[in-house]
């Protein structure tokens, strides 16, 4: 686990939900760094004991048969000396793909190698030029997820996928992992809104075409729980339905600044990682039903900074 003294707090400020990136601990007088969840202390990865006994876990699970890891955040496992300004145009730029990252994932790389894994992280602060160095012949793993094509537009409530920027974004990747490296499709995961939602259609055609246009891209494609029958999101009716942590933050902010708890819920409804967490949107009707058959797949645990 990361501390520091508490006096060295402010150096990063805020974690990916919106409030402190510290927690204080009374009885250590010291305060661990959490970029994400309070509940999700991030390790110190310069601590060279600490790596070791990740890597036995590793070992661990791949001993017992596993096919692979999702590394999940696994670009922010470095971060910059607490001495270093934040940047008050990129606060993640402390934290996400610094500098001495690559010694980290070049000793997890060595594991991978040896036991001949898939391995797939969520790399955020990656560019798609710098990815065929993270997946390519020689890279640490085999894809990274990206996140740049999910950028949305429109007023608070009403946003949608920027399709431009979404098109320029699938084709820069496609174009810069051409002849080395190779992508992870998708275009639902656990941390977005359903795409039948975000791209504004309910059009059984429109969602098949959506499908189809990176199913036929160079990479493997992801298809998440519920994508296959076209889940729409999920029609929060009270802040009680929400169990995202900046969810709930969103909704006493927008409460605090005036406005009424039903344009509040339908500010954060709309983007929350919730309507991707729900359960499966199916009913009696015909097709509807979980199939019977059992199709062999692989097994996939996560790993990351936390």
């Amino acid at each position: 686990m990361q501390t520091v003294p508490k006096k060295h707090r402010p150096i990063i400020g805020s974690h990916f939900f919106g409030t402190s990136a510290w927690e204080y601990v009374p009885h250590l007088k010291q305060s661990y760094l959490h970029i994400f969840a309070k509940q999700q202390p991030d390790l110190n990865w310069k601590n060279a004991k600490m790596r070791t006994e990740i890597y036995e876990m590793i070992r661990f699970w791949l001993n017992l048969g596993l096919d692979g890891f999702r590394l999940d955040a696994i670009s922010h496992i470095q971060k910059k000396n607490w001495a270093v300004p934040m940047d008050k145009d990129d606060k993640w730029r402390n934290f996400m793909n610094v500098p001495g990252i690559e010694q980290y994932m070049s000793e997890l790389k060595e594991i991978f190698d040896e036991y001949h894994i898939l391995t797939v992280g969520e790399a955020s602060g990656v560019s798609s030029k710098k990815a065929p160095e993270w997946t390519g012949e020689k890279g640490y793993i085999n894809m990274i997820f990206e996140l740049e094509h999910n950028l949305k537009t429109g007023s608070k409530g009403h946003e949608v996928i920027d399709i431009p920027r979404y098109q320029d974004v699938i084709y820069r990747w496609q174009r810069d992992q051409l002849t080395h490296g190779w992508n992870a499709l998708y275009i639902e995961n656990h941390d977005n809104p359903r795409a039948a939602t975000i791209f504004n259609t309910t059009s059984p055609s429109a969602i098949k075409t959506l499908a189809l246009s990176y199913l036929l891209l160079r990479g493997t494609p992801f298809i998440y729980q519920g994508q296959e029958i076209g889940m729409t999101n999920f029609p929060f009716a009270a802040i009680e339905q929400f169990d995202a942590v900046d969810a709930k933050l969103q909704y006493h902010e927008a409460l605090k600044a005036g406005i009424n708890s039903k344009q509040a819920l339908n500010r954060i409804g709309r983007l929350s990682r919730d309507n991707s967490r729900t359960p499966m949107q199916w009913d009696n009707t015909k097709k509807m039903p979980v199939s019977q058959s059992v199709i062999p797949g692989y097994q996939l645990i996560l790993i990351g900074p936390t």
